[in-house]
């Protein structure tokens, strides 16, 4: 029987957080019919034998081999039921209007996604929580501009199920866990050529908690590395005729040059190189395109857009060395491999 939301939860030995997100989604479903799919991604001691205390809520459990986030996501995407679905991380929470408001507005204007605003919180020492700020996410109309230069957080948007199934179901991206730092940009480079209606809600109904577990995030790296492999892919297996590529390239090229800026200047030149490479692949862009700054301008049109960029970077970069967060053979070996798989 279909159900008006299908919330999907991968989590791979997470609990105590995992049960602060399911107190939230149990306010937020409190109106609506619902699904909560929790794929457990072969946690070492089975999540539902955990969760005991939540048998009242509406879970489908997915067990599978250890396969990582995005594929959790993605299996969990394949067995949901609601018209609408939204993405959860186990540590992630909602204001308890998040779906009602989201769908009814939805509904209202017949559209494929909505998002909204971020209230920004923190824990307690106590274990409660408190608001810090209110994060403001840019409208955004069209799928290139929402997907590849908002980025909204992985539990901003609410989805229409159809819509997600129409344009995933074969992505032209291959789904590996590769993504896994980034898992939701998987998602957001395979749909953000292909059109859609969003709608932007202004209330923070999305939740950021700044908590001191372990994160994927945690090494600025292996996003990197993640996020290059996703460009280089998007390069080789994009769409030619969708109604958005043109667009969508363009962005994806900015996304590659921008990340190649943002680079401590003395970080493994390889590394910067195939960022570069990968704004060549997609056709580079224009110097007014690249919207750099007045002095990244003066100079980009003094000597080009590298040469500036690699200038600038000695004065606003900062020194590798002060933010490494994994090894040089790491790094080098993750490098020499991408390096090999698009020569």
């Amino acid at each position: 029987m279909k159900v008006d939301i299908s919330v999907v939860i991968p989590s791979y030995n997470r609990v105590s957080l995992l049960k602060e997100t399911l107190k939230s989604v149990e306010k937020a479903i409190s109106s609506l019919s619902a699904e909560i799919i929790l794929v457990d991604d072969g946690s070492d001691t089975p999540i539902e034998d955990q969760l005991r205390e939540f048998a009242h809520l509406p879970i489908i459990f997915l067990r599978q081999v250890n396969s990582g986030l995005t594929a959790s996501r993605y299996n969990g995407l394949l067995k949901a039921t609601g018209d609408y679905v939204l993405f959860l991380d186990s540590d992630d929470q909602i204001a308890a209007d998040k779906l009602t408001v989201q769908i009814a507005e939805m509904k209202i204007q017949d559209a494929d996604i909505s998002h909204s605003d971020i209230l920004e919180c923190k824990y307690t020492a106590d274990g409660g929580v408190v608001p810090t700020k209110t994060s403001t996410v840019p409208h955004a109309f069209d799928p290139p501009s929402f997907f590849l230069k908002v980025q909204p957080a992985p539990h901003g948007p609410v989805f229409k199920t159809e819509y997600l199934l129409k344009y995933l179901t074969k992505p032209f991206i291959p789904l590996t866990r590769q993504y896994d730092s980034i898992g939701e940009i998987w998602f957001y480079y395979n749909l953000c050529v292909y059109p859609a209606k969003i709608i932007k809600i202004d209330q923070p109904l999305t939740i950021a908690i700044h908590h001191t577990d372990e994160r994927l995030t945690d090494h600025w790296e292996r996003m990197g590395l993640c996020a290059l492999i996703l460009q280089l892919l998007f390069a080789k297996h994009y769409p030619p005729d969708a109604q958005y590529t043109k667009e969508a390239k363009k962005e994806v090229a900015h996304c590659a040059f921008k990340t190649f800026r943002g680079l401590p200047y003395n970080v493994n030149r390889q590394f910067q190189n195939l960022f570069l490479d990968a704004w060549k692949r997609l056709g580079k862009n224009t110097i007014t395109e690249l919207n750099g700054g007045k002095y990244f301008t003066i100079l980009a049109k003094l000597l080009g857009p590298v040469y500036a960029a690699k200038i600038l970077k000695r004065f606003l970069t900062k020194d590798y060395e002060t933010i490494r967060t994994i090894s040089a053979v790491e790094l080098q070996e993750k490098l020499d491999k991408i390096t090999l798989e698009f020569k």
